[in-house]
Order: structure tokens, then sequence, then C-alpha cells
């Protein structure tokens, strides 16, 4: 997501440019993802310990809107933090004139 909003990249573009950014790191772009994950599980197990006394329609409800409300935050901003690690190390790695500049302000001159 963070190739399509921050480059402006279309859809099909954008999958190939992930693909370059996480070859090589695809381990570490992995438990990243798999930490973020068991974050969330344990703030809905929270939840629903929380929310135990209420009847299921209300449990499920109240626990659906306060963990999107508190995790869809977090997961955009660890995505977007993946996305800038990744794409600096790309440029820094990128040969000088190579165009692998991306998601960066550039001011006119």
């Amino acid at each position: 997501m963070p190739v399509i909003v921050l480059e402006r990249t279309g859809v099909f573009g954008a999958f190939g440019r992930s693909y370059r950014l996480v070859h090589g790191h695809g381990w570490h772009v992995f438990f990243t993802l798999v930490l973020l994950f068991v974050i969330m599980l344990v703030v809905q197990l929270v939840l629903a310990l929380i929310f135990a006394a209420l009847p299921n329609f209300w449990r499920t409800g109240l626990s659906s809107i306060i963990s999107g409300t508190l995790i869809a935050p977090f997961v955009a901003l660890v995505v977007t933090l993946v996305y800038y690690r990744l794409s600096g190390e790309a440029q820094a790695t990128a040969p000088p004139g190579s165009g692998e500049a991306h998601g960066e302000y550039r001011q006119a001159p």
C-alpha cells in the first residue's frame, strides 16, 4: 500500500516494486508481520476478556470497533515504517543514477 500511495504507482506496478524492495529481506518482513498479527491477537483477547459479561452480539461488535480503532493506525504505521526502511536500503545500495530514489521529498529547483 505505501508503494501505491507514496510513489503513485499503479496496482500491478506496485507488486513489482514491492517484490524488488522485499527481495533479500523476506524473512525480516515476514516476522515483522507475524509480530504485528500476534499484537492484534493479544488486543482482541484482552478486549474479549473485558467484554465477557456482555451478550455475544455486543461483545463482538464492541471489541471489533474498539480493536479496529486502536489497531488500524498501528498497522499503517508499521507497514509504512517497513516501506521506508526497505526503500532507504534500496537507495543506499542502488548505483548512482539508477532511478531508485522513491518515496522522498524533492524540492523543485
